[in-house]
């Protein structure tokens, strides 16, 4: 901002002198607003009060527009399979599914806790008994 006042000693008048900037400089000047009001005063004539806002563009907007063109950024993320073909999708039948699900279930959980005194349960004869495993492999 001290690039756009003019100058700072205490004797001269207060004031941006835009003429004094430089292209650059210039350039990055968004919006300036000049207000202009007479200040009455009791004890002498009025005085002339200007007040001057300006703002300056969003450097980093302007940069991530720039980046954007020159498409330094994704903006989307696509997915490829082995060297760089279609990604392969195999199916599972429902038991399959059902069973990789198991699997990583008792992975997670860990192993089963027993109450004291309490027996894990018997297979009930004549029944099989299921494997959780993975899925045959063709």
């Amino acid at each position: 901002m001290a690039d756009y006042h003019g100058d700072r000693r205490p004797t001269a008048s207060p004031g941006f002198d835009l003429s004094a900037l430089t292209r650059d400089q210039a350039a990055a000047i968004h919006e300036v607003v000049v207000e202009t009001r007479i200040v009455q005063r009791d004890d002498g004539p009025p005085v002339i009060v200007s007040k001057a806002k300006f703002k300056l563009a969003d450097k980093r907007a302007a940069l991530v527009d720039l980046g954007k063109h020159l498409r330094l950024f994704k903006d989307r993320v696509e997915h490829t399979g082995k060297d760089g073909g279609p990604v392969e999708v195999k199916q599972y039948t429902d038991i399959e599914a059902a069973r990789w699900i198991g699997r990583l279930l008792c992975k997670v959980a860990g192993p089963a806790k027993t109450d004291e005194g309490s027996r894990p349960a018997r297979p009930v004869p004549g029944t099989a008994t299921l494997n959780i495993g993975p899925p045959p492999r063709d």
